[in-house]
């Protein structure tokens, strides 16, 4: 009686779903602006607002629309300096400031949607 070898061999590994990701950014986020998932509209500018997909998908912003951007406004004409910014829905923001390098002081963040004040001397308003 001989041994049987092994002539020919089909592995079927079923569908093939989790492929490399070609983009740093979510595919649905892409797909919702029409843009395309192979990584090449990563670092465009579409909308030519200055801010890069990539960034448009950190901050929450339309790649498709120059006025959608995430805009802050230092006022330091006065002794209680003011930050202020739109935030975005569904999106954390940090606020940090230093006297020197050495020292960085958290300010909080926050994931609410609306128009975020910070004085000088730490308040925080929306």
């Amino acid at each position: 009686m001989g041994v049987r070898a092994l002539s020919a061999v089909l592995v079927d590994i079923g569908a093939y779903e989790f492929q490399l990701p070609a983009s740093l950014i979510s595919y649905a986020w892409l797909l919702q602006y029409g843009l395309p998932t192979d990584g090449s509209a990563d670092y465009r500018d579409q909308d030519n607002d200055a801010m890069n997909n990539w960034q448009e998908w950190i901050v929450g912003t339309n790649p498709t629309n120059a006025s959608s951007l995430l805009h802050v406004s230092v006022d330091l004409s006065s002794a209680d300096p003011r930050l202020s910014f739109m935030a975005q829905s569904g999106k954390s923001y940090r606020v940090e400031h230093a006297e020197s390098l050495d020292a960085v002081h958290d300010l909080g963040s926050t994931a609410r949607r609306g128009k975020y004040l910070w004085h000088g001397r730490g308040r925080t308003s929306h």
